[in-house]
């Protein structure tokens, strides 16, 4: 049975609908059981037809070769979806980079392990995103080593990448240690970008009399300058070394925490709060297929950002929940109108307008009131219809209501 745009936006209001009406299997949803009651989703579409798309789901064709490009069969969603991204926000002059991980725990290549994590084996992902609301601007998925030689400044070409189109624009980036460098301060300075981040004490170009220097007492800060570039230690329960283009290291009580550090844990935080609120309400059933677990990340993106958008313009104090409720009505809305034409088809006008005839036979399951569950025979049964049905209710209902071709797919939705 092909498939168009009506049902494919059905398909994916019902995977927006299991991220928030979670059950311990995507089957619950169209259970009867003693405790567990099918939910929304029964009603729009039939369980065996959902399970066919989510099968047969593709987003690319798999005539291309995984050695020439690992990410194929996501490659034209990426390419379509970060332009968007870009086009239509304006993003604020804090941003920061950090990374993301995609919880997967089949095989794959790709697969990498960040024990800092919550989900420490997956798919990782370089994201830049605006620090105060957590509007990912920009995406990169780490496809694991090219080549023989792994490459080299591989921090600072991600930093690169996902600074492209942002250059001589006035922002402010925060990065961690693993990003965070001299050169790389520099470049950045060369496109009027500050930096502020923790860096690594191994680092290249950093002040060894400050690095060196013993018997730092707690709370203390030692800073060294180097043209536009401040090099800060500050001794808390442990050592923390940072550098910065635009934050001093001044602070007013002895007792407080340098500037630098205030604005680094102030506007570090955008992809770990993006990632957050992904998370409330994120499809996690899993799935043998590795990129479907990108998909369906790509998508609780996608649905964060048009959020913060939608905020943005209309100055609505809307919750992240309803705001997701409104879009899974209005993509599903048009395949249950669908549904109700279905049972509005011309046969069962038809069959109102015939006297059809009832007899009797030998013993079989009523059409309309047996269950998988339970089983109720009769030896009545229309004539024209060839059905076994009760006399009187029966009857009634199986020509008046539903036409015979479509009423064992749709009978979850009546």
């Amino acid at each position: 049975m092909p498939v168009d745009k009506v049902e494919l936006r059905a398909f994916l209001a019902i995977v927006m609908y299991m991220g928030i009406v979670r059950l311990p299997s995507m089957t619950d949803h169209w259970e009867n059981g003693v405790v567990l009651r099918p939910t929304a989703v029964s009603q729009i579409m039939p369980r065996d037809r959902f399970y066919v798309l989510f099968q047969f789901l593709h987003l690319n064709e798999d005539k291309y070769d995984f050695k020439t490009d690992k990410i194929y069969k996501i490659r034209r969603l990426i390419l379509t979806l970060l332009p968007n991204f870009k086009k239509y926000y304006q993003i604020d002059e804090h941003i920061s980079i950090d990374e993301k991980m995609i919880k997967f725990t089949g095989r794959s290549c790709m697969k990498q392990y960040i024990k800092q994590k919550a989900s420490k084996w997956g798919f990782k992902a370089f994201i830049l995103a605006e620090a105060r609301s957590g509007y990912v601007y920009d995406w990169i998925l780490y496809e694991g080593k090219q080549g023989p030689t792994p490459k080299k400044n591989l921090a600072a070409n991600i930093v690169t990448q996902l600074v492209r189109g942002l250059e001589n624009k006035g922002h402010r980036l925060y990065t961690d240690n693993y990003y965070t460098s001299v050169d790389l301060a520099l470049s950045l300075m060369d496109k009027q970008i500050g930096l502020t981040g923790t860096i690594r004490s191994n680092r290249k170009k950093l002040p060894k009399e400050v690095l060196k220097k013993k018997d730092v007492e707690r709370g203390q800060i030692l800073t060294a300058r180097s043209g536009n570039i401040l090099f800060m230690r500050w001794k808390d329960k442990r050592d923390i070394f940072m550098i910065s283009t635009v934050t001093d290291a001044s602070r007013v009580r002895m007792t407080e925490k340098p500037n630098m550090i205030k604005d680094y844990v102030q506007n570090m935080r955008g992809v770990d709060r993006g990632d957050q609120m992904s998370s409330y309400y994120n499809f996690d059933h899993r799935s043998v297929k590795w990129w479907k677990r990108i998909l369906f990340s790509l998508m609780e993106t996608s649905i964060l950002n048009s959020f913060i958008l939608y905020k943005n313009v209309t100055k609505m104090n809307t919750s992240f929940l309803s705001y997701r409720e409104y879009i899974i009505y209005e993509l599903w809305n048009d395949h249950k109108k669908k549904l109700v034409q279905l049972t509005q088809s011309p046969l069962v006008e038809a069959r109102l307008n015939q006297s059809h005839e009832i007899s009797k036979r030998e013993r079989r399951n009523c059409f309309v009131c047996s269950t998988t569950e339970e089983r109720k025979t009769t030896s009545f049964y229309c004539v024209q219809c060839k059905k076994n049905v009760h006399p009187e209710k029966c009857f009634k209902i199986l020509h008046e209501k539903i036409d015979l071709k479509c009423r064992k797919k749709l009978r979850n939705t009546l």
